[in-house]
């Protein structure tokens, strides 16, 4: 068995227990790529806390301050990442924790001027996730009805198989017994003429 190659260079972990969440997936995909970067940043930190990263997405992944705002205020709103210190562009950045609210989110949670936006989305999800279910299912089932109509082509095709073999067992019986029965008659015959040459005069 092979050995496995240790991990080199820095890496942030992220539970698959988040990336299969319905909160993973409600994201904007500005907010999934933002995500490591908030948390290394709090894992540098003694006390858990991270400033707001504008340098980064910038530099790295061509953001604008709007864009990364806007993610910012998604994380907040699903739980991931609460304010610890309320701060401004101009001013000191504000400062965010890492929070486990998204295990029990629920748009009730989210900023009043943004919970009916997310309850249209979550809802959206919902309608996604029970087209893929019934469409899973549906799959499934003609999955099924193949098979069985297969195995049941099969099982038709043996026994026409099956029968064949018995008529051909039951020919050979029928066909020896008229072949004995014809010889019988035969080597009858033969001694039957052989006695009548026998009583005929010589001279015939």
């Amino acid at each position: 068995m092979r050995a496995k190659k240790p991990i080199r260079g820095q890496f942030v972990p992220i539970s698959v227990e988040l990336l299969r969440s319905r909160v993973w997936q409600l994201l904007p995909v500005t907010a999934r790529a933002l995500w490591p970067e908030i948390v290394w940043q709090a894992r540098r930190q003694t006390q858990g806390d991270t400033t707001q990263p504008f340098t980064f997405p910038q530099r790295h992944l061509n953001y604008t301050q709007n864009t990364v705002a806007k993610a910012i205020r998604a994380l907040c709103d699903l739980g991931l990442i609460v304010v610890h210190r309320q701060g401004g562009l101009l001013a000191v950045p504000s400062q965010y924790q890492l929070t486990d609210d998204w295990r029990t989110w629920s748009p009730a949670k989210a900023d009043p001027r943004r919970r009916v936006f997310w309850q249209q989305k979550l809802e959206d999800l919902l309608v996604r996730e029970r087209r893929f279910a019934e469409s899973a299912a549906d799959v499934k089932r003609r999955r099924n009805e193949a098979l069985r109509a297969s195995a049941g082509r099969q099982s038709s095709t043996s026994k026409i198989d099956i029968n064949r073999r018995k008529i051909c067992v039951c020919d050979e019986p029928s066909d020896s017994k008229f072949a004995s029965v014809t010889g019988e008659k035969q080597q009858h015959s033969d001694a039957k003429n052989e006695s009548l040459f026998k009583a005929l005069p010589r001279g015939c």
